[in-house]
């Protein structure tokens, strides 16, 4: 990380850092675009973990959820 300080790379730091910042929003946007339910009713279900399923949906359940809450934290 030093080195990012350095004049020789700051140039090279910034183009990395922004072009990764625009990654990790395209990213984030697309996640959450493909979570949204299609239907209203439907949202309670997808920001809830299942507790008696199966342990394959209730770890499918943690990642739709940790990640959702995750992305609208990240992006705001």
């Amino acid at each position: 990380h030093m080195d990012v300080l350095a004049v020789s790379w700051r140039e090279t730091a910034k183009w990395l850092s922004g072009w990764g910042a625009l990654l990790s929003v395209v990213l984030l946007t697309s996640g959450l675009y493909l979570w949204l339910p299609r239907r209203k009713e439907q949202v309670k279900a997808r920001l809830t973990v299942k507790n008696k399923a199966s342990l394959p949906r209730r770890l499918f359940d943690w990642h739709n959820v940790f990640g959702v809450y995750s992305a609208v934290t990240l992006i705001t």
